[in-house]
């Protein structure tokens, strides 16, 4: 289920491409720079 929902993710961001790219690297750093 959950490994489901990481590759629908996956191939999001890969359709975005570029953009794709690096907002999944605002969704990862937002959170680490919170705590």
């Amino acid at each position: 289920m959950l490994a489901n929902i990481i590759d629908q993710l996956l191939q999001f961001f890969a359709s975005l491409g570029y953009f794709g790219v690096a907002l999944a690297l605002m969704i990862e750093v937002i959170p680490s720079e919170i705590v």
